[in-house]
């Protein structure tokens, strides 16, 4: 019995508590679900409308798998944001942080090496893509570091290639999400590139959820009100009606950020303050659509009209469908319980 006790006193050493915590810390940085990455870029709220014209100047079909920006690890930088990639098994621990060590610029010149000497030509080009995407994050590590210092960081799993196929094979990412909590650079080398990185901003502030601030005021509001103010009104009705869910619309509004989910029009500010768009089931209630995030969209006045009775109506339900498929597959979906998915039938 003392023994136990005295294992149990040592279990809660401070150093052992701090480790626990970051542990607890990173193991909520591992995606559980493939977002995309114009998605992610968007909600940290770097200027996606590039993603929307291809290289010749004409407009992309799906902007979401626009090659120029889809297969990116660096996004934003100077008067935006700093956003880039980095592996999950990348993260470790500081003594009381987690910690990214990182050489992009190294790892850049060991592609253009390869480039040098590789007689497959297939796997050269796919090199030089990999060597100038390296280069890319090292830049934007740079000039990070000699401003703010502050980077967003995309958290990625999946396949990772190892350091003995570089260039002959290219990672395969299944899962990513935008860690909300800031990170900073503590030490970037001029000379070699070495960087490393601690998670929380100097002043040890983080970016709260919105959920967090459950006693503000919202930021968004839709055509049915303002989410999460709603009070349910009763009354005899003559057929059926939908109820659509107030939770629902708060979450498809605030995953957003303000833009129209097909065009990326912000929406415009209303008299209180609040920034206006649309909430749309892609497949609608009256076809027994869920009443769920992954059917409902949030879109500008215009093009939620023009998806009900426009021309383009089929290729923006198509378009739709595509981003929520990619944003939450099947498995994510199964996941929620059938308990949880409200379907409506005529």
């Amino acid at each position: 019995m003392l023994t136990e006790l005295h294992d149990l006193s040592r279990l809660e050493t401070p150093e052992e508590r701090q480790r626990s915590r970051l542990e607890g810390d990173r193991s909520a940085l591992r995606p559980v679900r493939h977002q995309a990455v114009i998605d992610l870029v968007r909600k940290a709220k770097v200027n996606i409308s590039r993603w929307y014209m291809r290289m010749d100047g004409t407009p992309a079909v799906t902007p979401r798998s626009n090659p120029p920006y889809c297969y990116n690890w660096a996004f934003g930088g100077i008067e935006e944001p700093a956003v880039g990639f980095f592996w999950f098994q990348s993260i470790t621990f500081a003594a009381d942080t987690l910690e990214i060590q990182a050489n992009l610029r190294e790892w850049a010149l060991k592609l253009e090496r390869f480039v040098a000497t590789e007689p497959n030509e297939k796997a050269r080009d796919r090199a030089r893509s990999q060597a100038k995407r390296a280069r890319q994050l090292d830049e934007l590590l740079r000039d990070a570091a000699s401003g703010d210092g502050i980077l967003r960081v995309i958290v990625v799993e999946g396949d990772m290639a190892t350091e003995e196929r570089m260039g002959r094979e290219s990672s395969v990412v299944r899962l990513r999400h935008l860690d909300p909590e800031p990170w900073r650079i503590v030490s970037y080398d001029k000379l070699n590139g070495a960087c490393i990185l601690h998670r929380g901003k100097s002043e040890n502030v983080s970016t709260e959820s919105p959920a967090s601030h459950a006693g503000e005021a919202p930021a968004y509001e839709d055509q049915h009100g303002t989410p999460g103010t709603d009070v349910p009104v009763r009354g005899a009705v003559t057929g059926s009606v939908f109820v659509r869910d107030p939770a629902v619309r708060a979450s498809v509004l605030e995953r957003s950020n303000g833009h129209c989910e097909y065009c990326d029009t912000p929406g415009f500010q209303t008299r209180n303050g609040r920034l206006y768009l649309e909430t749309h089931h892609v497949i609608p209630l009256s076809e027994n659509g869920p009443d769920r995030i992954w059917d409902v969209a949030a879109l500008c006045p215009n093009h939620h009209r023009e998806a009900h009775s426009g021309e383009l109506a089929p290729a923006i339900r198509t378009a739709l469908l595509a981003m929520l498929d990619d944003a939450f597959p099947p498995e994510f979906q199964d996941s929620e319980g059938s308990d949880l998915v409200v379907t409506h039938s005529n």
